[in-house]
């Protein structure tokens, strides 16, 4: 059973289980599915378009079954499937990349992966592992074959057939922490020289850390609160409703929910829902007005509410603060 994360928009899956024989199996969970397919419908018609993905989407479910893999189900133009090894599901995974690049109706895949414990009911899958690899797959752009850590690591221990890269940090829904996820070559000879080239390992070292953002509100420059905005307490809804509102600030300039601090890959992101929008100004910086619109806080320095950091008697000051963590293999 699916269910939507609205305030991340990212596919949820739901870990209840039904009422009937379950198993608890370590299993590679793999999500296919194809980029672009609205922007087919207005260039190939409804006929046309709904033909081409549903013969992408039964060549997919090929793919896995052909690399050992069981088709779990298929929703729209999305293929998800479980595999009992990394290297059956990498397999299957390229495989649907090669057969898809130059495809001639412009139809694009994205894949995500993850290995981990998952509890087996009637054919389907549940558990954290599924998440995380719905979490991977979100990421995904189009042509790209992205993988969790669980996953690298155990492509690893097996073998070295596949070429694995450092392509990013997330974190993963019910951790504080944010994780490494792996990109996976599959590109043809003739394409590889034009691929996007990866970040040393070393760079990401800032995945081993817990961000966080200090928040102090200031009415003509007195502390008037202060708080700790953690990956955990976002959406933080900013605005004139205290019923509603995380951090309320009395100014008729301000909307009800006026904006959200919400925590994405990492980052800390301003949202504007506001009438009359919102300043963010980093120090040193001219401000930046949104409306409607949404920017990642860097550093520290103030954000205002309908009017300019000037104008404005409220102001929040904010301080992007980090926690570092030690990396493990540092001690070893």
């Amino acid at each position: 059973m699916f269910v939507q994360n609205k305030p991340e928009n990212i596919r949820k899956y739901s870990i209840l289980i039904p009422n009937m024989d379950k198993t608890t199996i370590n299993s590679a969970i793999l999500f296919s599915d194809v980029v672009g397919s609205s922007k087919l419908y207005k260039q190939l018609g409804d006929r046309e378009a709904n033909l081409a993905i549903s013969e992408c989407v039964a060549m997919m479910a090929d793919e896995v079954r052909r690399h050992q893999g069981v088709v779990v189900k298929t929703i729209g133009d999305e293929v998800m499937a479980r595999f009992r090894s990394v290297r059956s599901a990498c397999a299957a995974g390229i495989s649907i990349q090669q057969k898809t690049h130059s495809d001639p109706e412009g139809l694009n895949i994205r894949i995500g992966a993850a290995y981990g414990q998952a509890i087996l009911a009637d054919n389907d899958v549940f558990g954290e592992v599924v998440n995380d690899a719905a979490a991977v797959a979100k990421v995904a752009q189009a042509h790209q074959f992205l993988i969790s850590q669980g996953f690298a690591d155990r492509l690893e221990e097996r073998n070295q057939e596949y070429t694995v890269h450092p392509f990013d940090q997330i974190s993963m829904k019910g951790s504080r922490q944010t994780t490494v996820i792996h990109r996976i070559d599959w590109e043809p000879q003739d394409i590889t020289i034009n691929s996007t080239q990866v970040m040393d390992i070393g760079a990401l070292h800032y995945c081993l850390v817990v961000p966080h953002v200090d928040l102090s509100y200031q009415l003509n420059g007195e502390v008037r609160r202060e708080v700790a905005v953690t990956p955990d307490s976002t959406p933080f809804i900013v605005g004139r409703d205290p019923k509603t509102c995380s951090l309320s600030v009395p100014t008729n300039f301000a909307s009800r929910d006026h904006f959200h601090i919400d925590h994405q890959r990492g980052k800390f992101i301003v949202k504007d829902h506001s009438t009359n929008g919102t300043y963010v100004k980093e120090d040193g910086s001219d401000f930046v007005y949104l409306r409607r619109e949404e920017m990642p806080l860097r550093g520290s320095g103030v954000i205002t509410m309908g009017q300019t950091p000037e104008e404005a008697d409220h102001h929040i000051r904010f301080d992007c603060a980090r926690i570092e963590i030690p990396d493990k293999n540092e001690a070893l």
